[in-house]
Formats: structure tokens, C-alpha cells, sequence
């Protein structure tokens, strides 16, 4: 199956005119640029080899697809699963082989007779592309983009394609004129920027100058930095020694402090033991003064009663007795 028979044209022109989907084929990633090259080209999804056994389709941004998977992926208006763009529905997509159903089968002679018929005209729009293409090169890499005769060459030899192109289809056709439109594109973009170049080299004198104002200006900074640098340096210098010397000083003061201060602490420390030793004797001394206060109450109370029983003995007795 030659990538020339199974592409569709959708409408005539000079190269001719194809669908998005079919400019897709026969672009260098699905086809080859020999105009009798086998077309292998596979399922987005499942990677088989397309052909007519499983009726490929394409969406409108040039994915192809095996009849199974695009019904899969597209039965609910789904988008690419390539690029993300849709939704796209199932009967929207591109049957890239609408007439294998119903044609009949043609003959491997038939086939062979076109494809030697087709390809002496394929080879010379081939050749007339490639002779554009090297010379719109030759006009680009000259000195002079603008040189008269160099670009005459380039228009006429593209004027050769356009007319070698007449009634030939072939996969590499596409992708050869966009390469010539771009680089006449390019010839086209030196000729603009070509003009501005008196403007641009004056521009670029003023640059210059400027360049070297700044350049003098940033060494005189320079010089002046070195300065301040030195200066900077020297006064580090010297609070770094002061402190140092500082450090120092504070730094027996700290000792010395330290060692008054362990004094302090040995002598709070000892007080401490004999706070504790005297509170403990003090409470010792409560505790016997406790016993000590009521022995008193009890000889104490001992002493009333025999005062009353002395006075019982003594002055007690019969109430009729009188003293005369």
C-alpha cells in the first residue's frame, strides 16, 4: 500500500489540497519521504500497524486510530488521548480508507503500471525541490541576503517546483513546499531587518560610547571601593585587637567573680548546715520544754490538794467547834 493511492484529496491545487488529518499522514512522522514508500503507520492507543483490516480513522487535529479504539475512546465524545483536544464524536472522525469496502480489488499489475507512471513525475518535483531549497539556502548563508541574482535564482527555481508540481501527488510534497515557505519567510524577515541596519550600527555607536563612559565610571568605583576596602580593614582590625583586649580583661574579671562567688557558695553552704543542726536542737529543746510545762500543771495541781487536805486537817473538822 503506497502512502500516494491512500491519501484523499479534498480539493485541487497546485500541490494539492489535503485535510488536516491527511497532512498529519503524511507528515515525516507517519510516512516516508520516498514517493513509493510503505506507509507504517500506528494506532495512537494500541500501536498496531494501520491498514485496511482495521479501517483507521483520524481526528481533526491529525491523531490516527484503529477503528476498535476509536470507537473506545470517542463512543461518548471523548477528546484525543494524544494532544487533549474535543471532544470529538465517533461519527465526526475521518475514515481514512472510505472506498476499500465497495472498490474492487485492483490488480498487482495495475498498481505497479501507476506507480512506474507517477514516479518520473514525483522524481523531477523532487528534484525541483530540492534545487529551490539550495538556493534559498545559498541566498541565506550569503554575505548579502539581498544580492539581486542570487534571490532571482531562488524565485525562479521555486517558480520550476510550482510548475513540476502540477497534477503530482506525493507524501513529501507537503512538508518540501513548507520548508521553501519558510525559508522565504526568512529571506523575506533579512530583507525588513536589512533596512534597519544604518539605524542599528548608529544605535550601536551610541551603545559603544555609553559602553565605554560606564567602563571608566566602574573602574573609578573600583578604585574607590579598594580605598574604602583598605580603610575598612584597617579599622576591623583595630576593634578586633580592642575587643580582644576587652575579652581579656572581662574574661578575668569572670574568673575572679567565679572564684569569690564558690567562696560564697562554700559559706552559704556551711551556714545552711548550721541553721539545720540548730533548728533541730531547737526543736528538741520545744519538745523537753513541752514535757517540762506539764510536769509543772501536774506538781502544780499536786501542791493545791495537799494545800487543801493540810487545811481540811487543820482547820476542818466539826462546824460546832469554836475556838474561845
Amino acid at each position: 500500500m503506497t502512502a500516494v493511492s491512500q491519501a484523499r484529496p479534498i480539493a485541487s491545487g497546485v500541490a494539492g489540497v489535503y485535510s488536516q488529518a491527511e497532512v498529519a499522514l503524511l507528515s515525516p512522522h507517519n510516512l516516508s519521504l520516498n514517493p513509493t514508500a510503505t506507509m507504517h503507520a500506528r494506532c495512537t492507543i494500541c500501536q498496531d500497524t494501520l491498514d485496511e483490516a482495521n479501517t483507521p480513522m483520524s481526528t481533526l487535529c491529525g491523531h490516527l486510530y484503529c477503528v476498535e479504539c476509536a470507537a473506545y475512546q470517542f463512543a461518548n465524545g471523548g477528546v484525543c488521548a494524544i494532544c487533549r483536544t474535543g471532544p470529538y464524536e465517533l461519527d465526526a472522525l475521518i475514515k481514512l480508507f472510505p472506498d476499500y469496502e465497495h472498490a474492487p480489488a485492483e490488480r498487482p499489475e495495475s498498481s505497479t503500471r501507476r506507480s512506474r507512471r507517477d514516479a518520473p513525475q514525483s522524481s523531477r518535483a523532487m528534484e525541483a525541490g530540492a534545487s529551490a531549497l539550495r538556493a534559498c539556502h545559498d541566498a541565506l548563508d550569503s554575505e548579502d541576503p539581498l544580492d539581486p541574482h542570487r534571490v532571482r535564482s531562488a524565485l525562479e527555481r521555486t517558480d520550476d517546483l510550482v510548475a513540476a508540481l502540477d497534477g503530482v501527488e506525493a507524501p513529501g510534497i507537503q512538508n518540501l513546499l513548507s520548508n521553501i515557505i519558510t525559508l522565504l519567510q526568512d529571506i523575506r524577515s533579512r530583507t525588513s531587518e536589512t533596512a534597519r541596519v544604518p539605524d542599528l550600527e548608529s544605535q550601536r555607536d551610541l551603545l559603544q560610547h555609553a559602553a565605554r563612559r560606564l567602563t571608566e565610571r566602574i573602574r573609578d568605583l573600583q578604585r574607590s571601593r579598594d580605598a574604602e576596602r583598605e580603610t575598612a580593614a584597617e579599622e576591623l582590625a583595630e576593634l578586633r585587637q580592642e575587643w580582644a583586649t576587652r575579652m581579656a580583661e572581662l574574661q578575668e574579671d569572670l574568673e575572679q567573680t567565679t572564684s569569690l562567688l564558690n567562696i560564697e557558695r562554700a559559706k552559704v553552704e556551711q551556714s545552711r548546715v548550721v541553721i539545720t543542726e540548730l533548728d533541730a536542737e531547737a526543736k528538741k529543746w520545744e519538745t523537753q520544754a513541752g514535757r517540762y510545762k506539764k510536769k509543772h500543771h501536774s506538781l502544780k495541781k499536786k501542791h493545791q490538794a495537799m494545800e487543801a487536805g493540810i487545811q481540811d486537817v487543820f482547820f476542818g473538822g466539826d462546824e460546832s467547834l469554836e475556838f474561845i
